[in-house]
């Protein structure tokens, strides 16, 4: 056991679920924590369990000392065999980074490699952020990691110098959020103090600026003073609910798109009007992706996420029946979550009160998958039964598990089968969808029962999984509603439509005409935006009231190709005058 400083002892043996702390520099906060998670591998391999843990550090350089210089070196202090290996993680963006593996013979495993947040959601294990103030993306990273550690019994570490107030390592020390977290403070001061071999003089005076020895050695806060907005005034109007699809409230949203060239960032920002206030409800970014990927994103955003084009919605007379849950092969871990420990787990919902001559459909709301190791559904004795070769190759195997980029459930039901997929965020087809309805149709016959069948292992959070039945004997009636507000008097031109509409509610006003550049048009004689509606046709928003309508179609570059045309014109009459000249010149001249 190597010898501590007081507050480093203080730190390791702090038990606590989730615990940050912010130390100053050289103090030796990844030595101390790196010790923690080799400590409980040894506890671990001695009581029989297995234990997972992850280190997502600021680089890959920094990745690697983590596991040189803490964890390998604490396990050989501590006289642990263990096999170590390397392997590639492959990013959303295709480019992959180096991930650091150490397994011992219990098959207790702990992975080193650079924060990201396709490897933040790549793991469901106990983790520790190292230098999290440093990180890139550090907001993205704990959105992606947050949902999987908040899982019951799992530990999370974050240690970190501060690094201003821009990122989620200032919010997790200083917000009300987490005040029932366990906080650590060590600034060099009290380091020194306790007995770290620093002499304070010599290092402020290597520091040579004031700023950066206030920040990383005194631990204070600074103050953005050279910025437009100061992350406080940011972090102020900032609401928890900020850049969450599933929050859209049916307000008109405003979509902005930073394209792409070759290797840059693609960035597209959804906006949505709430009252007075535009709220961030979406923000995509990708690296690398095509021009055709990054049209499917704007595409799926503006079709699915807007609500400017929303999609036939079960509502009214829709019934959602009670049903009870039946797991096969699969435990459920909280409200939310559950754990498939191999592939083909099933969840059963038999319906109560099955709802007979309707439309049934199938809703799926907050999908997430998180792929776990083969390893992990192995028993002690199956694990020590194998080879070092065979858990290295399982190991392989379990790249593969989390890289995988699509899920699909199949649906098993009394009248029917269909399956639902979802795109996971590291796949070049991901729009951002965690929402899903799968209608089965109408029938005469009730569902009765619906099995929803987990293809891989891991962990599958569903926020909301219901049955949604709607009455066919009041479509007829829908139907007709329908039909009651659209076009009337109209008038059909060469190249123009027009007509009157009379609505009771916001709507959209879908003519059946193709979808081209070339149309524009016209409500109350006011220009509107004309919308591209089921992806093929013309549209525009209406407000409550009469309106006349006029839709006009000039064919694109028609106007300059006309005074281009005109201009070749008059030149080729040019060009006949000037012989003629010549010829009346000359006769003159005879």
């Amino acid at each position: 056991m190597p010898i501590l400083y007081p507050y480093q002892r203080r730190w390791l043996d702090d038990k606590s679920r989730f615990k940050v702390g912010m130390f100053a520099r050289q103090t030796g906060k990844t030595f101390t924590t790196t010790l923690e998670v080799a400590e409980d591998m040894v506890d671990a391999e001695v009581s029989g369990r297995r234990v997972r843990w992850v280190i997502l550090s600021r680089g890959e350089r920094q990745a690697r000392e983590a596991m040189e210089e803490g964890v390998k070196l604490h396990l050989r202090a501590m006289n642990v065999g263990f096999e170590a290996f390397t392997d590639d993680f492959r990013l959303a963006d295709n480019t992959t980074v180096r991930a650091l593996e150490v397994v011992t013979k219990n098959g207790s495993r702990v992975t080193a490699l650079p924060a990201n947040p396709d490897t933040a959601r790549g793991f469901s294990a106990n983790v520790f952020l190292d230098e999290f103030a440093f990180h890139q993306d550090s907001r993205k990273i704990w959105a992606a990691l947050f949902p999987v550690i908040s899982r019951p019994g799992l530990k999370l570490r974050v240690v970190s110098t501060p690094n201003g107030k821009g990122n989620k390592f200032y919010e997790l020390m200083t917000s009300p959020a987490t005040a029932g977290w366990s906080k650590h403070t060590v600034d060099i001061y009290q380091a020194v103090a306790e007995g770290l071999p620093r002499n304070i003089k010599e290092l402020k005076a290597g520091c040579g600026d004031d700023d950066t020895w206030a920040q990383e050695y005194e631990l204070q806060w600074l103050d953005e003073a050279s910025a437009w907005l100061s992350y406080d005034l940011i972090n102020a109007v900032q609401h928890e609910q900020a850049g969450i699809p599933g929050a859209y409230a049916g307000g008109p949203c405003y979509v902005g798109v930073d394209i792409g060239r070759r290797r840059d960032l693609f960035v597209l920002v959804v906006l949505e009007q709430v009252g007075d206030v535009l709220w961030l409800r979406e923000l995509i970014e990708r690296k690398g992706a095509t021009f055709a990927e990054q049209d499917a994103l704007l595409d799926g955003v503006v079709l699915e996420e807007t609500g400017l084009l929303p999609e036939a919605e079960l509502t009214g007379d829709t019934v959602s029946p009670a049903a009870e849950m039946e797991l096969d092969g699969v435990q459920q871990l909280d409200e939310t979550t559950y754990y498939a420990p191999q592939d083909g787990g099933r969840i059963t919902l038999t319906i109560a009160q099955p709802v007979a001559d309707c439309e049934t459909a199938f809703v799926v709301q907050g999908m997430q998958y998180t792929a776990t190791s083969p390893l992990d559904a192995m028993s002690e004795e199956e694990l020590s039964a194998i080879s070092a070769h065979d858990r290295r190759s399982l190991q392989k195997q379990y790249a593969h598990f989390w890289r995988k980029d699509s899920v699909y459930l199949r649906l098993l039901s009394n009248i029917g089968e269909g399956r639902i997929e979802y795109n996971r965020p590291n796949s070049q087809y991901y729009c951002g969808r965690h929402d899903f309805v799968y209608n089965f149709g109408t029938s005469d016959e009730p569902l009765q029962q619906i099995t929803i069948v987990l293809p891989f292992a891991g962990y599958y959070q569903f926020d909301r999984l219901a049955v949604e039945c709607q009455k066919l004997d009041t479509v007829a009636v829908r139907a007709e509603n329908l039909g009651a507000e659209n076009l009337q008097n109209v008038t059909l031109g060469t190249n123009s439509l027009g007509g009157e509409i009379t609505t009771t509610r916001s709507s959209v006003l879908v003519v059946q005409l193709p979808y081209s550049t070339g149309w524009s048009v016209t409500v109350d004689g006011t220009p509107a935006q004309v919308l591209r509606a089921d992806t093929a046709f013309l549209g525009v928003a209406l407000e409550p009231g009469s309106h006349t309508v006029a839709f006009t179609y000039k064919t694109p570059g028609l106007t300059a190709g006309a005074a281009l045309s005109a201009a070749g014109v008059v030149l080729l009459a040019a060009i006949w005058a000037v012989p003629a000249l010549r010829k009346k010149s000359k006769k003159r001249r005879k």
